[in-house]
């Protein structure tokens, strides 16, 4: 995780770690989605987890999980966020 940087914003990424932290909210819509803490021995960045990708498989976002997440990388708030699209438990 340490090469990601505001200079990928807006690029696809494939990114590993384990979870620390999971924060659940419920949307506007009244649907579920998740700010998701993800580290690796270098860093730690929070994953933005939606609702689609969240009910494609909602049993691996728990915490002290090893994730590979694929997604968008962006600095809407100033800090580098992983915009989530896919998911996969590494085990």
């Amino acid at each position: 995780m340490r090469n990601l940087n505001i200079d990928l914003r807006g690029q696809k990424i494939l990114t590993g770690g384990i979870i620390s932290g999971v924060k659940k909210i419920i949307t506007k819509s009244g649907e579920s989605m998740l700010f998701v803490k993800l580290e690796d021995l270098t860093a730690r960045i929070e994953v933005l987890v939606f609702p689609r990708v969240l009910a494609q498989n909602p049993s691996i976002w728990q915490e002290d999980k090893i994730l590979m997440i694929r997604g968008r990388l962006s600095d809407k708030d100033g800090e580098p966020k992983i915009l989530c699209e896919e998911a996969k438990e590494v085990v």
